[in-house]
């Protein structure tokens, strides 16, 4: 099959390691796959799939004639027998694009799914967006509940953290507040107050960073909070701490708990929906609710005062993430999917 693996508006982060994902998998497959993206977003340094073309086209919004017209022309040349749009924009354009002729299914990244609705089939990372797909106009067509996939190293072992004295919590992601780091600044101040030995690691880059140093300086943090910068190898990053802390005020399905839990390293997750999904309470996981910093340092606390049963989560989780998000049953999953949709293809041109 030849398909189209679109992502045309934000494509950082997790959402473009998710599109690189699907490119991979799918030629590995056997299909033959063109990548389309935002031309702003590749760049010398972007990550890009393994024997892969990629095309770019320039857009500035689901209404960009101009975009439209160039989509449409990739379309004709290309014949593309099916359309994964891996964003609202993308459905958007590729719609209009492909005029009603090519099936577009939706994969959304975000909890914010308005506009995902109108696709002609959905490949869903969670229950939740699953949900509100449904509630938004999507029920009735053809969906798939594919959640991400690890990306740990290959042959892993469980391999228990050895603690550091004091012990080292990591947190790794995008400085925006939607990332809820300013949540774990705020529970470290407690656990400070309260009298715990800590430090915290944090990795990454973004337009909250100059916040969350003025955190560490209001509470006097500083010689307690690392900032690592951006993080190339997070597999050596979540193996050189003791405990993975997730704030995040929303996440749709995200890949750094997977990623911390395929290596070997305890979790911390708040209530966003995607985390929910994951892992279960006190069995894999420890919980919080998200946005409240002090129901954080009493989750914190506790794990500071059970390193065993940190172990035992972190074994948990392990074996769960090595099971049910591993690249085998993701592809499984993905061609069950597209072979359910090429079924559908076909009894709807043999009806017409």
């Amino acid at each position: 099959m030849r398909i189209l693996n679109t992502v045309l508006g934000d494509a950082s982060g997790g959402r473009w390691q998710v599109v690189v994902d699907y490119a991979n998998v799918l030629t590995e497959m056997s299909h033959e796959v063109l990548l389309v993206a935002a031309s702003n977003k590749v760049t010398e340094s972007t990550l890009l799939p393994k024997n892969v073309k990629i095309k770019t086209i320039r857009n500035s919004g689901h209404y960009d004639l101009f975009a439209t017209f160039a989509a449409r022309k990739l379309i004709k040349q290309w014949q593309p027998d099916l359309i994964i749009a891996h964003c609202s924009r993308s459905i958007a354009l590729m719609k209009r694009a492909s005029l009603g002729k090519i099936t577009v299914v939706g994969v959304s990244h975000s909890n914010n799914v308005k506009r995902m609705a109108k696709a002609d089939a959905f490949i869903n990372i969670s229950t939740h967006i699953a949900s509100e797909i449904n509630r938004l106009g999507g029920r009735g067509k053809p969906a798939f509940h594919i959640p991400n996939m690890f990306h740990g190293p290959d042959n892993t072992v469980y391999s228990p953290r050895k603690q550091h004295t004091p012990i080292k919590i990591g947190a790794l992601g995008r400085f925006d507040p939607v990332k809820g780091f300013h949540t774990l600044l705020q529970a470290a101040d407690l656990l400070q107050q309260r009298g715990y030995e800590f430090e915290i690691k944090l990795g990454g880059e973004g337009v909250q960073k100059e916040e969350l140093q003025r955190l560490c300086q209001a509470g006097m943090l500083e010689d307690k909070v690392e900032f690592v910068g951006w993080i190339s190898d997070v597999n050596a990053f979540f193996q050189s701490v003791d405990l993975v802390c997730i704030p995040a005020l929303s996440d749709a399905f995200g890949l750094t708990p997977l990623d911390a839990a395929i290596n070997s390293t305890p979790i911390v997750l708040s209530t966003a929906f995607g985390h929910l999904d994951m892992f279960e309470e006190h069995v894999s996981a420890l919980y919080f609710e998200k946005g409240n910093h002090e129901k954080l340092a009493d989750t914190l606390e506790y794990a500071l005062n059970h390193p065993d049963i940190l172990h035992k989560l972190s074994k948990k989780a392990f074996q769960r993430t090595l099971d049910e998000y591993n690249v085998d049953l993701f592809t499984q999953r993905l061609n069950t999917a597209l072979s359910s949709l090429v079924a559908d293809r076909s009894d709807s041109i043999r009806l017409i």
